[in-house]
């Protein structure tokens, strides 16, 4: 099961970024960003 360790949300609520701990130990990032016309886009 992946564990979200931080969430930073941009100051103008536009960009959101997630570090994740994966099942393996290692980290990774998803990054969203917010389009009017289309919401979350990954």
């Amino acid at each position: 099961m992946k564990e979200i360790i931080k969430e930073i949300v941009s100051t103008s609520k536009r960009y959101k970024v997630q570090v994740i701990k994966r099942n393996d130990g290692f980290y990774t990032t998803e990054v969203f960003a917010w389009f009017e016309d289309y919401g979350y886009e990954y």
